[in-house]
């Protein structure tokens, strides 16, 4: 009995030694990470930006990656940023998220030749390519209204014009005279104003509404339906691309309504996707 007494002891004491030493480690790995995180304090994005490229020459992928983030939280997004996520995203092998940050830098010029080179190098390593359609005209024309002239610009030009329009008309009730030259070209000048103020607001409903996506994991089932049990639409791959509807989506905590790239629309699981 005294055996089996000393026994229980030597456990007891066994076990709460390695409860202390657990919780020491754990406390003092969040002492060091607030540490890390106080030190970064009064540091520029820049000399951020300077220590996360010490680490990925370091191959300290996952420390880059913090501090990476760090910069992009504080609203400093820009294409050597997103270029050099990607870069560490492919070194750990996660295709989908490094596509993703190549993505987000091919919309900066003076990183979309090197985040284009990114993006075909992960394509050839992601072990299925999708099925590209072509962008419909009508896409392709929203894109290029949001991206190269902008809402707000097309707005202010609409407005200008409608002005305009509404001086020519101030001009004919001013001199008469010169109504039969100034009247119909006042109108068609009010006209295009109002067309452009309307195009802008669809344009911003479009951006509004849709937004683009990146798988992030290894497969995924499109489903007919936003529940597990619904049919399969198709199956999906790290690395593919999805244009996400958010007003059709916003009732479905756990799921997204997706178009793919190969023109079938269904539903996935939100986890599995990242957006841009």
């Amino acid at each position: 009995m005294a055996l089996i007494s000393k026994d229980k002891t030597k456990r007891r004491y066994i076990t709460v030694v390695l409860f202390v030493t657990v919780a020491v480690s754990g406390l003092s790995s969040l002492c060091v990470a607030q540490n890390q995180v106080d030190s970064l304090r009064g540091l520029s994005p820049q000399a951020i930006f300077d220590k996360a490229n010490i680490q990925i020459e370091l191959k300290h992928y996952h420390t880059a990656l913090s501090l990476y983030q760090v910069i992009d939280s504080k609203g400093m997004g820009s294409g050597p940023l997103y270029l050099n996520m990607g870069i560490a995203w492919t070194h750990l092998d996660s295709l989908g998220l490094a596509k993703y940050y190549f993505m987000k830098a091919a919309d900066f010029p003076s990183t979309q030749s090197r985040a284009q080179q990114g993006i075909d190098f992960v394509n050839n390593q992601l072990e299925h390519n999708e099925t590209l359609l072509p962008a419909l005209p009508w896409d392709r024309f929203f894109n290029w209204l949001e991206n190269e002239i902008g809402v707000h610009t097309l707005m202010l030009l609409g407005i200008i014009i409608i002005n305009f329009g509404v001086i020519i008309f101030i001009a004919v009730w001013l001199w008469p005279q010169y109504q039969k030259w100034l009247k119909n070209p006042g109108y068609v000048i009010l006209v295009i104003g109002v067309m452009l103020i309307l195009l802008a607001g669809f344009t911003d409903y479009q951006a509004r509404r849709y937004t683009r996506a990146i798988q992030i994991v290894k497969e995924s089932n499109v489903r007919e339906k936003p529940a597990s049990s619904a049919g399969i639409v198709s199956l999906a791959y790290e690395g593919y691309r999805f244009k996400i509807d958010r007003d059709r989506s916003q009732n479905y905590p756990h799921w997204y309504y997706v178009r793919m790239g190969n023109g079938q629309y269904g539903w996935i699981h939100r986890n599995d996707l990242k957006l841009f």
